[in-house]
């Protein structure tokens, strides 16, 4: 079993809110990006905004960057009144990767293959994205946790104690 919740980190429920709100950040500058490319490139003497398919593309970004703002904000409110290892701040870090994940993969397929050149710059936010994913402990720890915190017997597949000798096993050994 897990330790609890406030073990995961010194800094309590806030180093989650501030992965989520980095996710958050990236989505919402590849949806800036996508809504100006979207008006700026035409397809039959028309913007590509106006196709009703790459105009729902672009609104479910919104819907979704709305959703993760919400939770974040939901996140913090509970940090600041005492509760910091809420479900909330967990979760807001889980929903935020997985929703940014997703929307940045969507708005990424509007530019086609141009996407994911460096002209673009687009793709670099997907990398992020996936980069910034495990963060100080992976998904499934945080996923653990949540259910733990719901009540769930949950037992992890990995020690979470020495989570932090396995994922850097090696890294400062001296070398020879």
């Amino acid at each position: 079993m897990l330790p609890p919740a406030t073990a995961l980190s010194g800094l309590n429920g806030t180093i989650w809110i501030t992965y989520a709100a980095n996710f958050l950040g990236m989505t919402e500058r590849v949806y800036e990006m996508a809504k100006e490319y979207v008006m700026q490139r035409t397809r039959m003497d028309k913007p590509l905004g106006t196709f009703q398919a790459v105009a729902h593309a672009v609104a479910n970004a919104k819907v979704n960057i709305e959703a993760m703002r919400g939770l974040i904000l939901n996140a913090i409110d509970n940090v600041t009144t005492g509760n910091a290892n809420s479900v909330l701040c967990f979760g807001a870090k889980v929903y935020c990767r997985q929703t940014a994940m997703k929307t940045i993969e969507s708005l990424l397929e509007l530019w086609g293959g141009v996407g994911v050149t460096e002209e673009a710059c687009v793709a670099r936010y997907m990398r992020d994205a996936i980069a910034a994913g495990p963060g100080e402990y992976p998904t499934f720890l945080l996923l653990d946790i949540i259910a733990q915190k719901e009540g769930l017997p949950v037992e992890t597949q990995l020690d979470f104690v020495h989570w932090t000798d396995v994922a850097y096993e090696g890294y400062n050994q001296p070398q020879e």
